[in-house]
């Protein structure tokens, strides 16, 4: 591995980058600047539209776990608008993601409940 090489996984090791395999629906960090590249893009997993907000959920590509501790945080969900806005959660899985979505889902819709 030459200078140059070292450098960019170096740069890419830094941000603890992750890509989603379409179909398992599996992450795996990534080492090359072309990959950070095309995984720095976020990518929407689910999106819940209800009367009074909007419910997202998408994959990061970065790890979101600022204080690195515990395993990375490369999904979220966040609420757009009605009482529960900008409510936010970060998970570490696929299945953990859609799991929170609907959590996230049914709290919005019982706060829209008079």
């Amino acid at each position: 591995m030459d200078n140059s090489e070292k450098h960019e996984r170096a740069f890419v090791e830094r941000f603890r980058t992750y890509r989603l395999d379409p179909v398992t629906k599996q992450v795996e960090q990534v080492f090359t600047l072309e990959e950070w590249k095309k995984a720095v893009t976020p990518q929407p997993i689910a999106r819940t539209v209800l009367a009074e907000c909007d419910v997202s959920t998408i994959f990061l590509g970065t790890d979101h776990n600022f204080r690195g501790e515990g395993p990375p945080r490369l999904f979220e969900t966040l609420v757009f608008g009605g009482s529960l806005d900008q409510e936010q959660e970060r998970y570490s899985t696929y299945d953990a993601a859609i799991e929170g979505h609907a959590r996230l889902v049914e709290r919005a819709k019982a706060a829209a409940t008079p």
